[in-house]
């Protein structure tokens, strides 16, 4: 269990499908009211609330931008990455669980996707190696459908993090379940393969 957990949130007041739908059903009408009170969300930025009945004491609600190759885009999804973290360390939260985020409905290409939040977290990390951060790369519908397996993952993450030795995350270990196996800690559809930083 994380201290908090990033949910990929509307940008308006509105519960989404997927792991949004399944955070707020987990948490309760507590969450909604909550998010009723912060209004709009910009892209990029982030906000949080208490976990309520989650595992998590926190939940940071952030809004990713919908991918079209401009080099604004991909600032917006940094600073998702970047406010989400400093949200986490301004409220004493010890470790974070994120997942990739705009890799999916939003239509960022996985390998552009990992090389932002990779170069985010690292910066983050150079200023606070207080915190342990987990990002979640892969769904249970890429393991499901064959998409991932274990030296998939292992090679995607070789090929987009390992190439340059300057930018690739300090430290890291990686987890592939089986889909048998218990998913995270919403009931979602995100496994925890992870890369985690510490």
């Amino acid at each position: 269990n994380c201290d908090a957990i990033v949910n990929s949130a509307n940008h308006l007041v509105a519960v989404g499908s997927g792991v949004d739908y399944q955070i707020y059903q987990k948490a309760g009408e507590q969450l909604f009211k909550a998010r009723e009170k912060i209004g709009v969300i910009d892209y990029g930025q982030a906000v949080i609330t208490d976990g309520y009945n989650l595992a998590a004491k926190k939940i940071i609600h952030t809004v990713s931008p919908v991918y079209d190759g401009t080099n604004s885009c991909k600032e917006l999804l940094e600073n998702c990455y970047k406010n989400s973290l400093r949200l986490a360390y301004q409220n004493n939260c010890k470790s974070i669980a994120l997942p990739l985020l705009a890799s999916g409905n939003n239509g960022f290409p996985k390998d552009i996707a990992l090389n932002i939040a990779n170069k985010a977290i690292n910066e983050f990390m150079e200023n606070c190696d207080e915190i342990y951060i987990y990002l979640i790369v892969y769904s249970k519908k890429d393991i499901s459908e064959g998409l991932a397996n274990e030296q998939s993952i292992n090679s995607f993450i070789n090929r987009n993090l390992i190439h340059n030795p300057n930018e690739q995350i300090k430290n890291f270990f990686f987890s592939a379940p089986s889909v048998e196996k218990e998913n995270c800690c919403v009931s979602c559809d995100s496994y925890c393969g992870v890369v985690k930083h510490e």
